[in-house]
């Protein structure tokens, strides 16, 4: 199942990030961007799972993924 997913979603992300169009991924969607720009992600830093605090920088505040949010 997973295989046959991975064969849309890679040609669909990477056709995403050749247009330059902001996405994020979380979980599996990060480790599907990764996948689909032939790369890997590393366990080297890994922290405790768990809510944590975000504060908006000014940068994100006019950036096109982040700029509705709170």
């Amino acid at each position: 199942m997973q295989k046959r997913a991975e064969e849309k979603l890679i040609p669909l992300i990477q056709e995403v990030v050749a247009t330059d169009f902001p996405c994020f991924g979380i979980c599996y969607g990060l480790e599907i961007i990764t996948k689909s720009l032939d790369t890997e992600l590393t366990h080297d830093f890994q922290e405790k799972a768990g809510a944590i605090d975000l504060h908006m920088t000014e940068n994100a505040k006019h950036d096109a993924l982040l700029a509705d949010l709170p």
